[in-house]
Protein backbone atom coordinates (compact mmCIF):
# COMPACT_ATOMS: atom_id res chain seq x y z
CA UNK A 1 0.00 0.00 0.00
CA UNK A 2 1.24 3.47 -0.94
CA UNK A 3 1.50 6.27 1.19
CA UNK A 4 -0.19 9.43 -0.09
CA UNK A 5 2.04 12.91 0.56
CA UNK A 6 -0.36 15.51 2.27
CA UNK A 7 -1.01 18.32 -0.20
CA UNK A 8 0.45 21.17 -0.51
CA UNK A 9 -1.03 24.77 0.85
CA UNK A 10 0.26 27.69 -0.02
CA UNK A 11 1.16 30.35 1.66
CA UNK A 12 -0.53 33.63 2.66
CA UNK A 13 2.36 35.41 1.64
CA UNK A 14 2.09 34.34 -1.88
CA UNK A 15 -1.49 34.72 -2.25
CA UNK A 16 -1.22 38.42 -1.27
CA UNK A 17 -1.69 41.44 -3.93
CA UNK A 18 0.84 44.02 -4.61
CA UNK A 19 -0.45 47.23 -2.84
CA UNK A 20 -3.24 49.12 -5.30
CA UNK A 21 -2.12 52.28 -7.00
CA UNK A 22 -2.94 55.89 -5.67
CA UNK A 23 -6.03 57.17 -7.36
CA UNK A 24 -6.55 60.09 -5.24
CA UNK A 25 -3.90 62.53 -3.87
CA UNK A 26 -4.91 64.71 -0.34
CA UNK A 27 -5.21 68.46 -1.96
CA UNK A 28 -2.41 70.03 0.95
CA UNK A 29 -0.21 67.28 1.39
CA UNK A 30 0.20 65.27 -2.11
CA UNK A 31 2.24 62.32 -0.41
CA UNK A 32 -0.86 61.24 1.52
CA UNK A 33 -2.74 59.10 -0.96
CA UNK A 34 -6.14 56.78 -1.05
CA UNK A 35 -6.35 53.88 -4.04
CA UNK A 36 -10.47 54.20 -3.67
CA UNK A 37 -11.12 51.18 -2.40
CA UNK A 38 -12.12 50.65 1.29
CA UNK A 39 -13.12 53.17 3.63
CA UNK A 40 -13.16 56.99 2.57
CA UNK A 41 -9.89 59.08 4.13
CA UNK A 42 -11.28 61.68 6.60
CA UNK A 43 -9.68 64.21 4.12
CA UNK A 44 -11.40 63.24 0.96
CA UNK A 45 -14.84 63.15 2.48
CA UNK A 46 -13.80 66.85 3.66
CA UNK A 47 -12.83 67.86 0.62
CA UNK A 48 -15.75 66.71 -1.04
CA UNK A 49 -17.78 68.11 1.74
CA UNK A 50 -16.14 71.49 0.90
CA UNK A 51 -17.23 71.23 -2.91
CA UNK A 52 -14.58 70.08 -4.75
CA UNK A 53 -14.79 67.29 -7.39
CA UNK A 54 -13.01 64.00 -7.19
CA UNK A 55 -11.35 64.54 -10.29
CA UNK A 56 -9.71 67.74 -8.56
CA UNK A 57 -7.95 65.28 -6.28
CA UNK A 58 -7.00 62.48 -8.92
CA UNK A 59 -3.28 61.52 -9.44
CA UNK A 60 -1.73 62.42 -12.80
CA UNK A 61 -1.13 59.26 -14.94
CA UNK A 62 2.04 58.79 -16.09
Amino acid sequence: METQKPAKRSSAAAKRKPPAKPKYAHPENPSVTWSGNGRQPVWFKEAITAGKAPEDMAVASK
